[in-house]
């Protein structure tokens, strides 16, 4: 249940070894919170040619069984039957097999430890500023368990991945040893495999920016990791979301059949330094025949250049 990173990853791994293996997601399309759906199709097909069902647009909402579960109920009437018998070559007669339901569909910290002290919380977590201070002195939280901002708008935003829990904890550490710096908030940089796609993401999805009320411009580009002439050269598409009133990046993701999760990491960079697609155009990035596409050309720098180009369009 849920076709986030954890829950399709999990999957893969059951399939793997020959358990018919079942996805229920609420949204309508695999990886919600990483990608759009257009930059996630090709996982999706992916994830059906490996024999996976997936169940999208639909979530569980009865769970049939006593001892154990037997079936999940889903809201557009779908049973999936966690029971089937199989013969018994023993004495003739049927042997039972029994399935599983996991759960991999967000995250909630458990706070009953601090439910009878001042410490301030929410149903997100506990609250803290940005060197992980909560409101009662010298008590700290970092990780899972506190509520936090995005780094991009400094709105509360769900960011409960190690790669923030990470830098927290050394944003904690160092203000203990008289270091103090802040931790500027969730920009969720994160990557994941399905089969032999690498898919990797940062910052707002277009449809989460729209949600929050930016007017934004998309663009793509399309190379691949290598000059094409290349022995191994591998499709590499990228998608930038911009703010089209100010040019800043808001977001970007990648799919590729080569790990992609540095090429994520640049553009995490790039949105935390509230970079502009304009200061994009002057990136300066190396070429090598073996190692990236034409000179003239890069995936971060072309998909940039199209948004420029829509930005200052003249308007009609």
């Amino acid at each position: 249940m849920g076709a986030g990173a954890i829950g399709i990853e999990l999957a893969q791994a059951i399939n793997s070894i020959g358990i018919r293996t079942h996805i229920v997601e609420m949204a309508g399309n695999i990886l919600p919170n990483m990608m759009d759906e257009e930059m996630s199709e090709p996982a999706k097909i992916k994830l059906l040619a490996s024999g996976i069902r997936l169940h999208l647009s639909s979530k569980i909402i009865k769970i049939e069984g006593t001892e154990r579960a037997e079936a999940a109920i889903m809201d557009n009437g779908v049973r999936i039957n966690l029971e089937e018998s199989e013969p018994d070559c023993a004495d003739g007669g049927a042997e039972k097999r029994h399935g599983i339901i996991i759960f991999a569909a967000g995250v909630k910290p458990s706070l009953d430890f601090i439910e009878k002290t001042s410490i301030s919380r929410s149903k997100n977590g506990i609250i803290v500023n940005a060197y992980m201070e909560t409101n009662v002195e010298d008590i700290y939280a970092c990780g899972d368990c506190v509520e936090f901002v995005s780094g991009i708008n400094k709105k509360k935003y769900p960011g409960k991945l190690a790669t923030n829990a990470v830098p927290m904890a050394k944003v904690l550490a160092h203000g203990l040893k008289g270091l103090f710096h802040a931790y500027p908030g969730f920009y969720n940089g994160a990557a994941t495999k399905v089969g032999d796609l690498y898919l990797g993401s940062s910052g707002f999805t277009e449809k989460e920016a729209l949600k929050l009320g930016y007017d934004t411009v998309t663009a793509y580009s399309e190379f691949s990791t290598k000059f094409p002439v290349m022995p191994g050269a591998l499709p590499l598409k990228t998608k930038l979301v911009a703010d089209r009133n100010t040019g800043i990046l808001l977001g970007g993701q990648i799919v590729s059949r080569e790990p992609v999760a540095a090429r994520i990491d640049l553009i995490t960079m790039a949105i935390q330094n509230r970079l502009t697609v304009e200061g994009v155009l002057g990136h300066s990035y190396s070429a090598q025949p073996y190692q990236s596409y034409y000179p003239a050309e890069n995936g971060f720098v072309a998909a940039a250049e199209k948004i420029y180009e829509k930005i200052m369009e003249p308007s009609d």
